[in-house]
């Protein structure tokens, strides 16, 4: 199965890679390992999509993939616990992320690790703030 989810140990932070062949299954396959990550302490949690370039996915089996991935599943992208980031640069993010924001969810998508890690620090440092007044 081309599908890892790890749960990072300091972040509220799970991160998936996807890479070859990847099916609708795959992707409900990621969300449940994404739930089972989860705790109920989990508010909010940042999860990295990682699709690899090497990704060999047709255009028919992509489709059916960005239709599972907009079904409200727990842990889905459409889950209003997971803050969804995209990193690489293959052309299917592009792809994913205007079905996504079709139904309201903007997912910001990055180049590197390094930028998409700087973005979650950012993000959490504004939250703080913002809760702090």
């Amino acid at each position: 199965m081309p599908v890892e989810v790890t749960r990072d140990t300091e972040l509220p932070l799970i991160i998936a890679k996807l890479w070859g062949q990847v099916t609708a299954e795959d992707i409900v396959e990621l969300y449940r390992l994404s739930n089972q990550l989860m705790t109920s302490e989990d508010d909010l949690i940042y999860r990295i999509t990682w699709i690899a370039e090497e990704s060999e996915t047709t255009f028919p089996e992509m489709f059916k993939a960005i239709q599972k991935a907009t079904l409200a599943l727990p842990a889905s992208t459409l889950d209003s616990r997971i803050h969804p980031i995209f990193l690489g640069t293959s052309s299917w993010i592009t792809f994913a992320r205007n079905a996504f924001l079709q139904h309201g969810r903007h997912v910001p998508a990055f180049d590197t690790m390094e930028a998409v890690m700087a973005y979650i620090h950012y993000d959490l440092e504004e939250s703080a703030e913002t809760s702090s007044h």
